[in-house]
């Protein structure tokens, strides 16, 4: 799987891509800034990059946000655990759904939403 961090735009800024990967250590969430070889972004403005996962050990969040013409963000969020998928998430309408993996790794999911100050009005961990 390649996990792209991008932080772009279209020309017209009506289409944005975000992206970014969390680092959980002690239950505090704190950002990866790795570097990794530089790709083409989704939209022209903006720069995209791989990191290169292997030099991350523990447990890693990926989440990307898109936001379309009307406004509204729909994303994903994907949880690491030593280099294996644990938990894949939608987010669409303010709602969190899991897509597969454990249920237990929905509470992380939802605190490192929190923490990015996203809104979550519900939580569906089936």
């Amino acid at each position: 799987m390649e996990l792209v961090l991008e932080n772009c735009k279209s020309k017209s800024g009506k289409h944005v891509v975000r992206s970014l990967m969390l680092e959980v250590k002690d239950g505090e969430f704190k950002e990866v800034l790795t570097q990794g070889k530089k790709v083409k972004p989704t939209y022209t403005v903006g720069e995209a990059t791989v990191p290169d996962l292997g030099k991350i050990k523990g447990t890693v969040i990926y989440l990307r946000f898109v936001r379309n013409l009307k406004r509204k963000v729909r994303g994903e969020v994907i949880i690491i655990n030593n280099g294996k998928t644990v938990l894949r998430a939608n987010y669409r309408k303010l709602k969190l759904k899991r897509v597969e993996g454990e249920e237990s790794q929905m509470e992380l999911a939802r605190k490192a939403m929190e923490q990015l100050k996203l809104p979550v009005k519900k939580v569906n961990p089936r």
